[in-house]
């Protein structure tokens, strides 16, 4: 298993680094939305979606993104998708924190239009604030992966202090592994990595705070789109959201985070900084 998931990694991650640096927006957005697409295959499994309402799932999450794309002004974007998005995580951080089970009928026709929603309400909005990102004229490669960079980070540094210090769960219900020792030791990592992106941003006193404090915030966000991802396989009983990836699981398996880090992060740099987002 190790094995594998180095090799796929290995694969993967100079194959994403060269799309981000090489290709422009429009073509990365392309390719984006064929990831998403992908994970919205994976999501109807989750939400347990009958062929004909995977079709029209699919159908919805490609015009939603050809929508948000191709008619930004006339659907008003800058006004709703980020504020929903952000409104909507936090949401769902409160229920993932209070979420007790209940005997609910999974294969239930409202449950499953319940989950289908959720499906395009997580992977738009990252889609498209990815892609502004990568569109930003000041920064927007180093934007597009330094979200990624700081997901990796507080991963790796709640892997570490979770298994050292780990001793109160933060969802026992959801993820008996994760713990509040874990994600602070999560947040120190992101706070190091905040600290040298903006020294290397050149951000002076009061930038440097605010895009620290937004990194923190970002990756505060993240554990909680993995513990939804978590929640939501629990609830059908899946292990990976899918087997595409070996030693990885699923797209959704590895971008879980990223669709709550990304609108976050880019909702931080809009209201919150200076910097100019295309």
């Amino acid at each position: 298993m190790l094995k594998q998931r180095i090799t796929t990694a290995l694969i993967l991650a100079p194959l994403l680094l060269l799309a981000v640096i090489f290709l422009n927006t429009p073509w990365l957005a392309a390719l984006l939305s064929g990831v998403i697409l992908v994970g919205a295959w994976e999501w109807t499994r989750l939400a347990a979606l009958k062929p004909v309402e995977s079709v029209a799932f699919y159908a919805a999450a490609a015009l939603a993104m050809a929508g948000v794309y191709f008619y930004p002004e006339q659907l008003g974007i800058d006004n709703w998708l980020l504020w929903s998005a952000l409104l909507w995580w936090a949401g769902i951080s409160v229920i993932i924190l209070r979420y007790v089970p209940r005997p609910i009928d999974h294969q239930q026709g409202l449950v499953r239009l319940s989950k289908a929603m959720m499906g395009l309400i997580a992977l738009v909005p990252a889609w498209w604030s990815l892609v502004q990102l990568h569109a930003s004229p000041d920064h927007g490669v180093s934007y597009f992966l330094y979200v990624f960079f700081l997901v990796w980070a507080a991963d790796v540094g709640a892997y570490f202090s979770g298994k050292t210090l780990g001793r109160h769960k933060l969802a026992p219900n959801v993820s008996p592994g994760k713990t509040v020792e874990g994600v602070l030791g999560g947040l120190a990592s992101v706070a190091a990595l905040g600290a040298a992106a903006a020294f290397w941003f050149e951000y002076d006193g009061r930038q440097a705070a605010v895009f620290i404090a937004l990194s923190l915030l970002a990756a505060l966000f993240s554990v909680f789109g993995d513990l939804f991802e978590s929640l939501l396989k629990r609830q059908v009983d899946l292990k990976d959201s899918s087997q595409l990836l070996p030693g990885h699981g699923g797209v959704l398996d590895r971008i879980d985070s990223v669709l709550a880090a990304a609108p976050v992060f880019l909702f931080g740099l809009t209201y919150f900084m200076t910097t100019q987002i295309a």
